[in-house]
């Protein structure tokens, strides 16, 4: 085989491995950043459900509140009925007690609306702070496990991109800057395989007598489509 052919081989399989690499390295800041936005989301309705509890509980106490104003209403209302003169105001004041018996009894059904609600609120706080817990730790034991893959993943990098170096240096300059100009404009891949008389690059059918040629693997032939550089694999 060519020695640049097979150089250029090579570059091509170590750029497609950089960039697979390099790909999966810039995706694990965003697996941990997502991790880490799960656990703040379930914190932040924590914290809403917390607000939402000492609301009710404000409101509450301002229902118990209430009760206390009614009672002692009806206990001044009860002290009136026994210096009334009239029995037109005696049934006024019948009447105003009924009325405040009923806006406790109001009072007091929202109040025990509201502790019906604090204890579902309760309820539903210890399970999105168990489940906070299990996805701190989660996020922490990911993170850990992230952090190694991310120093793995450097240093993986970094040896191909040495070995991409000391290729390219080997590799004729004009040669070297016709494959950076292809794989620009070819996704990345400037190097194609040649099988069944078809460019693996473009997947266009090749002129027999090109194809002879190709199979050699003498010289650098590019595919007359798309203008990669064609091997054969035997």
């Amino acid at each position: 085989m060519n020695s640049q052919l097979e150089l250029l081989i090579n570059l091509q399989n170590i750029d497609i491995e950089l960039g697979k690499l390099e790909d999966n390295y810039k995706k694990i800041p965003q697996e941990i950043d997502q991790l880490y936005h799960i656990c703040q989301q379930i914190k932040e309705e924590i914290g809403q459900i917390k607000k939402e509890v000492d609301q009710h509980n404000k409101d509450r106490r301002e229902k118990e509140r209430g009760v206390e104003i009614e009672n002692d209403h009806i206990s001044k209302t009860k002290v009136k009925l026994s210096q009334v003169k009239t029995n037109e105001e005696y049934s006024a004041l019948l009447k105003e007690v009924d009325s405040v018996k009923e806006k406790i009894k109001k009072l007091e059904d929202e109040d025990l609306n509201l502790m019906e609600l604090i204890d579902e609120k309760q309820k539903n706080l210890k399970e999105k702070e168990k489940l906070f817990k299990e996805e701190e730790k989660r996020f922490q034991d990911v993170k850990v496990e992230k952090e190694k893959d991310i120093e793995g993943f450097k240093k993986t990098i970094e040896e191909k991109k040495q070995q991409r170096e000391s290729i390219s240096s080997s590799l004729d300059n004009k040669i070297l800057q016709d494959y950076l100009k292809v794989s620009k404009n070819r996704e990345g891949i400037a190097v194609a395989r040649f099988s069944d008389g078809i460019c693996q690059g473009c997947f266009l059918s090749l002129p027999p007598q090109l194809a002879s040629e190709i199979r050699k693997n003498e010289v650098l032939i590019k595919c007359p489509h798309c203008q990669r550089v064609l091997y054969w694999e035997g």
